[in-house]
């Protein structure tokens, strides 16, 4: 679905709300890419997104592992920043980031689910608010906050940032009324995400409704919400005492976003499974069981496609999103058992499949591995065969790079299924920044959850499992 202008104010894509005050900035001419509000007297700058396809689970049973994966992609998106900002200036070389020299200390500073209103009568949808700082030391402290809403067509991301100059922190001297009204205006230019969505359109939600007016002093009822990471002086306790700080007008931005845009949610977001519920790829003829937070992704531009997407994300659309694919790879004839036929398969799989996507210069390492199945279920196996006796897989790390040498990695693993001798392959995309070790857990758990239909009893088959049906694309 093409994102226009007109889609805040009209509801076409699940939400709709008033636009903060401030100058509209199209990222394009055409104004489908996006919108960016700058709010000068406000010194904020905010981001309104719209990714298609790319839903996100906000299951309470998921809450730890996502402020696990805010901590890391917090960390990743503070020291990608100093190292940006500090090449060439007059920072010293020897100068480290703040979460370097004190690895205890985390750049994160709030997240939380929060509640917004649907059009139904008591009604209410959850979001998650996540509040980190890009930037903190002396002389430059930069706010980013996140707004992520789930809706039924995808997800709905809203950036605020906010940066000060001078002292770090809460405790050094607050600015003038003269440099609150007149920032520099490239303090409001910083360029966000070092990673993009595999949404399969990475709309930005633009709109001309009506402007509202954000009150820049902090209102005497205000509800103060609890916070995960919240650290001294960052608690919003401080709000009122330190109202012109970055972190006080992004926190009252976000507020003002939630509770006082009107904002209205008329698409609900579909229900997510539980953690641990088997999915059903019916065009594989096999179940699985993704990983934690991976939520299946259709893509409505080809509904009969045998690939499987699974995306999961952290901070939105626009940064970290990391994406799993499930497939099938189809020989003239079965390959036979062991690890030789199979490593030689996925050599060949992991090659063409590279070079199909226009990368260059492939690396291919491989590893082999004997997975037992997870709690002892009957997988792969013929009927008869000995239990818990393991299947042979083949991990392969593959490195590249693109057309302007940007150096890329994605990591396949590759097991046979017994009986029919299919192949079957879990892709993770963009490994080359995730820790390894979860990467290689994270796709030996999905390749030893694998079941196919024959191989699983009449009453298991009757089991509630829920289906990744792909969504054709509306016209």
């Amino acid at each position: 679905m093409a994102t226009k202008g007109r889609t805040l104010a009209d509801g076409s894509q699940g939400v709709t709300h008033c636009l903060p005050p401030g100058d509209l900035v199209s990222c394009d001419s055409s104004g489908d890419v996006g919108l960016t509000v700058h709010d000068i007297p406000g010194r904020l700058q905010w981001s309104f997104k719209f990714f298609e396809n790319l839903h996100m689970d906000l299951n309470e049973a998921g809450f730890d592992h996502l402020i696990a994966g805010v901590e890391r992609l917090g960390r990743s998106l503070f020291e990608e920043h100093f190292r940006v900002s500090s090449a060439g200036s007059y920072y010293s070389a020897v100068e480290i980031p703040k979460t370097k020299e004190d690895p205890a200390w985390s750049p994160v500073v709030d997240v939380k689910y929060v509640q917004v209103d649907t059009d139904q009568p008591k009604t209410t949808t959850k979001g998650l608010v996540v509040i980190h700082r890009l930037a903190y030391r002396e002389g430059e402290e930069i706010v980013m906050g996140r707004f992520l809403l789930p809706v039924r067509r995808g997800l709905y991301e809203v950036i605020v940032i906010a940066g000060d100059g001078g002292g770090m922190g809460r405790g050094s001297s607050e600015p003038t009324a003269d440099e609150q009204l007149v920032p520099d205006p490239e303090e409001l230019s910083i360029p966000i995400g070092i990673a993009t969505s595999p949404s399969s359109t990475g709309s930005i939600a633009t709109a001309t409704t009506a402007t509202s007016t954000i009150n820049t002093r902090p209102t005497a009822n205000e509800k103060k919400m609890p916070s995960v990471r919240t650290f001294d002086m960052d608690s919003p306790e401080y709000d009122e005492q330190f109202p012109n700080h970055c972190l006080s007008r992004v926190r009252r931005a976000i507020h003002w976003l939630i509770h006082k845009s009107s904002m209205t949610v008329s698409e609900l977001p579909r229900d997510m499974p539980p953690a641990g519920t088997e999915i059903d790829l019916s065009h594989l003829r096999c179940r699985i069981i993704p990983p934690t937070r991976f939520v299946y992704c259709p893509n409505p531009y080809n509904p009969e496609s045998n690939k499987y997407r699974f995306c999961r994300a952290t901070l939105g659309g626009t940064d970290g999103v990391e994406m799993m694919v499930v497939s099938a790879w189809y020989t003239e004839r079965d390959i036979g058992k062991g690890f030789k036929p199979l490593r030689k398969v996925a050599m060949h799989a992991a090659r063409v499949i590279h070079q199909s996507q226009q990368l260059f210069h492939i690396r291919i390492e491989t590893k082999e591995v004997n997975l037992q199945s997870k709690n002892d279920r009957k997988w792969l196996v013929m009927p008869g065969a000995k239990r818990n006796s393991g299947k042979d897989a083949v991990i392969t790390v593959v490195n590249c790079n693109d057309a302007q040498g940007t150096r890329k990695q994605n990591t396949i693993g590759f097991i046979r299924e017994s009986k029919t001798g299919q192949v079957y392959l879990v892709y993770f995309a963009d490994t080359i920044a995730m820790d390894k070790e979860t990467v290689m857990r994270e796709i030996m758990d999905t390749l030893s959850s694998i079941r196919v239909p024959s191989l699983i009893s009449k009453r298991v088959q009757r089991k509630l499992a829920w289906h990744a049906t792909p969504v054709p694309m509306e016209s």
